[in-house]
């Protein structure tokens, strides 16, 4: 559907994105956060959810860099 097309995520590789990303911010990511970030980038929605301290700010900075390097729009929305 035009959904999918407009947000495939192209020949990009997810892992190497999130490693690029751990590397420039000298941190290893849970492998939870990692499955959030692929699935966000593959499905173009996503809802971040958790408690203090569990990354979600991490998921969210990671995203938005993976989205950057593919010229994506991105539209952030939080509830408080």
């Amino acid at each position: 559907n035009l959904f999918n097309e407009i947000y495939k995520s192209s020949d990009l590789n997810v892992d190497e994105s999130i490693d690029l990303f751990e590397q420039l911010n000298h941190i290893k990511m849970h492998a939870n956060q990692r499955d959030a970030v692929t699935l966000a980038v593959n499905k173009g929605v996503s809802v971040i959810t958790g408690g203090p301290g569990t990354g979600k700010t991490t998921i969210v900075k990671c995203m938005l860099q993976i989205f950057k390097s593919m010229r994506k729009s991105v539209k952030l929305l939080a509830p408080t």
